[in-house]
């Protein structure tokens, strides 16, 4: 009796450890990261400049959602999926120049696709904005959706959020300089209008 109770325990303990594979199971080490590049970056003010958002994961995703919030030395123009992005269902993002924080952007793969979701490294898209404050650091920053479409999950328990690390940028704002050569250029001809303005003196 004890033989047979204790092959039946490991025939069920093989078992669940098989379903866990098929579901996906989770390393202790996994890691599943949405960040930014560049993470540090200098514009001048009244540029535009673009942020790539990307999604690494150790693990499959079903899909999920991103904030992102700014500073206000920084306006939001638009953003873009990269087209080589595979998602095939719930793609959604901010309009052009909207400027209701956070914006969201949401994305994910079907359950039934090869994987039961996706893994990997993928360029998600492409955020434009506009530097508008000089001479200060903006920041930009990301993370887990807390409205529609919500956090990311996994197949292997559809009903918990993932573990996600979520990375920042930021945005070093500069005043325009001008080129030696032009304000060589601006110098002389200031100082040509003022011997100008003499010559008309000493005629009159």
């Amino acid at each position: 009796m004890l033989n047979k109770y204790t092959s039946s325990t490991f025939d069920l303990a093989r078992l669940m450890a098989a379903v866990v594979v098929l579901l996906g199971s989770t390393p202790a080490d996994a890691m599943n990261m949405i960040s930014l590049t560049p993470n540090d970056q200098s514009v001048q003010v009244g540029s535009d400049f673009t942020i790539d958002l990307y999604m690494d994961f150790d693990d499959v995703t079903i899909g999920g959602g991103v904030e992102v919030m700014f500073d206000p030395l920084v306006t939001f123009q638009s953003f873009d999926f990269d087209p080589g992005f595979s998602a095939n269902f719930g793609m959604t993002g901010p309009t052009p120049g909207e400027n209701v924080l956070p914006l969201e952007i949401g994305f994910g793969w079907l359950l039934f696709s090869p994987m039961g979701g996706e893994t990997g490294l993928h360029t998600v898209g492409q955020l434009t904005f506009n530097a508008v404050g000089p001479g200060a650091v903006a920041i930009v920053s990301t993370s887990s959706s807390a409205m529609i479409p919500g956090p990311y999950y996994g197949p292997a328990d559809p009903m918990s959020p993932m573990d996600v690390q979520y990375g920042g940028a930021t945005v070093n704002i500069v005043s325009i300089v001008p080129e030696p050569q032009s304000a060589l250029l601006l110098g002389l001809g200031l100082i040509g209008l003022a011997r100008v303005g003499r010559v008309r003196s000493f005629v009159n």
